[in-house]
């Protein structure tokens, strides 16, 4: 089943726990699409209107550094900062095989909005990977070498 995840909780679909369902990784079920939606407070823009600035601190992510100060923001850089570093924060010390984002993580979580990705670029940054590097395994941390072969090897359930 993969029915849902949420990178920030390490359960996935919450279901009856009475119920007999067999276990499936998430790459079980093909083509994996992830969508990050919703960072904080939305705006939909139009494709020919000019992105407007903001000012303010709203949203949960509370580092980044453009809206500390009272000036005016780009919210698609802010975007781009807050999705850089809830992987970096949440995601990256739980896992292992991460590690080949790590330059595209921390161009997303520059302190510099100017020398930051668009989302766009970014995106295209993640493009320029090869899909040997994209279909690697990754792990949680908390597995051992002997959880790891059994789950891989014999469908072994992990929760």
């Amino acid at each position: 089943m993969p029915e849902g995840f949420r990178f920030g909780a390490s359960m996935k679909y919450e279901i009856l726990s009475y119920r007999k369902l067999k276990w499936r990784s998430r790459s079980s079920a093909r083509p994996m699409q992830y969508y990050f939606i919703d960072f904080d407070i939305s705006k939909k823009y139009p494709v020919d209107e000019k992105i407007e600035t903001l000012t303010g601190l709203s949203g949960q992510d509370r580092t980044v550094p453009e809206m500390l100060d009272n000036k005016p923001y780009d919210p698609f850089k802010v975007d781009v900062y807050q999705l850089g570093n809830a992987f970096l924060a949440k995601v990256v010390p739980e896992y292992i095989g991460l590690k080949a984002l790590l330059p595209v993580l921390k161009a997303m979580t520059d302190p510099r909005p100017e020398d930051r990705p668009s989302p766009s670029e970014a995106l295209r940054m993640l493009g320029h990977y090869d899909d040997r590097t994209l279909q690697r395994r990754v792990w949680l941390k908390k597995y051992s070498m002997y959880d790891r072969l059994r789950i891989q090897y014999m469908g072994a359930n992990p929760i």
